[in-house]
């Protein structure tokens, strides 16, 4: 079972539906999945002591481990709860399961990319300011392979798909950022809560 998500994951991180359509999905599988978050969210309080946040460093370590946790917490419920209702309203809860599977299984491996950069700063070879640089570009890399899963398992319109791929990330960001999005796309949301096949390709505003 893990081989082929870990192969399948692999592939949905170079945008190959192949790799999107390679995870098992099936409820139990997502269920399953749900311990690489957990996994992470762990891995990302220990990281923060030795990485701080810029302007936290005087600020206690539990402080900030309980900031952390509660971000994570709530920027991955906020995004299953929308992919959740989205599913719904378009009726592709068969492709809910499998999107939950593929966006964890797809953060392992994005995180286990990101240890050279984590690494580099720790052993002073590169800079706060440039680990934070890179941190941006493997953020929007993130944004991208995000959006990619949720097209493909959702069948949305690569434009939505990619507005919703920020509510994996930070909750207070995403939260501002959907709302952005939603103030300048009202009439997609408009026509989308009043006919839910305006969810299909070709649909939209005119």
């Amino acid at each position: 079972m893990i081989r082929p998500h870990l192969k399948a994951a692999g592939e949905t991180l170079i945008f190959l539906r192949s790799g999107v359509d390679g995870f098992d999905g099936s409820p139990r599988a997502a269920w399953i999945s749900m311990l690489i978050p957990l996994f992470l969210a762990l891995a990302g309080v220990i990281l923060i002591n030795y990485i701080p946040p810029l302007g936290a460093k005087e600020t206690d370590s539990v402080t900030l481990a309980m900031v952390a946790v509660l971000n994570n917490v709530l920027s991955l419920g906020l995004f299953i709860a929308v992919m959740y209702g989205i599913a719904r309203l378009r009726d592709k809860m068969d492709g809910f399961p499998r999107l939950i599977t593929a966006s964890n299984w797809a953060g392992l491996i994005f995180a286990l990319l990101t240890l050279p950069v984590i690494f580099l700063h720790l052993g002073d070879a590169i800079s706060r300011q440039t680990y934070e640089d890179l941190s941006i570009w493997i953020l929007i890399y993130g944004y991208a392979v995000t959006g990619f899963i949720v097209w493909r398992c959702l069948r949305l319109p690569w434009e939505l798909a990619a507005a919703l791929a920020v509510l994996r990330f930070s909750s207070t960001k995403a939260v501002m950022i959907f709302c952005f999005v939603c103030l300048i796309f009202h009439s997609w949301i408009i026509l989308i809560f009043s006919n839910p096949a305006n969810l299909y390709y070709g649909a939209g505003p005119s």
